[in-house]
């Protein structure tokens, strides 16, 4: 479990940027790092429902070695059918990708992904939305396994 690990921490210091959240129903993406993996549905970042390229940035404080990814989708406490399937991981470093993993089919709630980020300011999550995601993408949690410094 990621959990103990987890450099996404809005306590420390980690702070998110997205391309839109569901205002409205109030899922603002600082759930996305608040180290909880709440089964509150209302708990969660979702992007706006008129959002065709939804994306969340997670932006470290201080550089970090990040090792793996996991990420709480919906069907962790929602249907599977809303858990995000293709998705592409990004990891910067002075404004420059240095990794990038394509994720294709994921059907996974908790899905894990090994990274290999020497160095990260930022990690970038850009989703493509299929039928399940018709109104917007859920995400409970990002949770980044590695070291500080």
């Amino acid at each position: 479990a990621i959990h103990g690990n987890d450099l996404a921490h809005a306590w420390r210091g980690a702070r998110a940027r997205v391309s839109s959240f569901n205002v409205r129903q109030q899922h603002h993406p600082l759930y996305a790092i608040d180290a909880r993996r709440s089964r509150d549905r209302s708990q969660k970042w979702m992007s706006h429902k008129s959002d065709q390229h939804p994306w969340i940035e997670v932006l470290f404080p201080t550089p970090v070695k990040a090792t793996a990814v996991s990420l709480v989708h919906a069907g962790h406490t929602e249907s599977k059918r809303l858990t995000a399937r293709n998705y592409t991981i990004r990891c910067f470093a002075d404004d420059e990708s240095i990794f990038e993993i394509e994720v294709r089919d994921n059907e996974e709630s908790v899905a894990v992904h090994d990274v290999v980020c020497p160095g990260v300011e930022r990690l970038r999550l850009d989703f493509e939305l299929d039928s399940g995601q018709l109104n917007g993408i859920r995400l409970y949690e990002i949770e980044v396994l590695g070291e500080s410094g």
